[in-house]
């Protein structure tokens, strides 16, 4: 526990602490400075609040097992560190996640689920590349703009709740999966299916509207 009085996590404060298996930042927590968690290879589970809002360089370095991430700072995952995740399973972006980067879950090959922030407008190039245990993916509706690059790899994803209002980019953005894709639900904000939306589904057995859709 950390008195209040504290809003800096120093320069390697944690650097060696193998014995700490999960840590939930404190909401008093402003600043994380450079790798404050170095080589904490016992860490499991990781949470990150949103008053976080300033962060080193390599901060998360050596923490090879993370496999639990709850993460509500508006700075991407990707820039902070310092390295992917490789055992992670299980992802939870917040509200004030807005952006994903390139490469931000990159090659996390025991990755299965990921809660996707309401909020996030843009999924950038290779962001889950290689994530081929990830099985499901929802799609927020305030999405801008997903690279078509930004899931390949993917293979593996059989069930697309497909909120964004580019019903096209569905083919595209799901390009290496798009052969085992079994079910896809249309998501309550799209008002258009266009053509070719489908285009490679060849498993494809099931299509389901939600109920809180208007139009379909």
């Amino acid at each position: 526990t950390f008195p209040t009085s504290v809003s800096t996590i120093g320069e390697c404060a944690f650097y060696g602490c193998m014995g700490i298996t999960s840590f939930t930042i404190p909401s008093n927590i402003s600043i994380i400075e450079s790798w404050a968690f170095l080589d904490c290879s016992g860490l499991l589970s990781l949470n990150v609040p949103p008053t976080v809002t300033e962060f080193g360089t390599n901060v998360f370095l050596g923490c090879n097992n993370i496999q639990t991430l709850e993460w509500n700072s508006k700075y991407s995952p990707a820039l902070v560190a310092g390295q992917s995740y490789p055992s992670l399973k299980s992802v939870v972006l917040g509200d004030e996640v807005t952006i994903l980067l390139p490469y931000t879950f990159s090659n996390c090959t025991a990755l299965e689920s990921v809660e996707l922030s309401p909020n996030l407008t843009r999924i950038s190039q290779y962001a889950f590349k290689n994530c081929n245990s990830l099985t499901s993916i929802s799609f927020p509706s305030g999405l801008n703009f997903i690279d078509s690059d930004a899931f390949q790899g993917c293979d593996n994803i059989e069930t697309v709740y497909w909120n964004y209002r580019d019903s096209i980019a569905m083919a595209r953005v799901l390009a290496s999966a798009s052969s085992n894709i079994k079910k896809v639900i249309i998501g309550k904000d799209i008002t258009c299916i266009e053509g070719r939306a489908f285009t490679g589904f060849t498993n494809l057995t099931s299509i389901e509207v939600d109920p809180a859709n208007k139009v379909y």
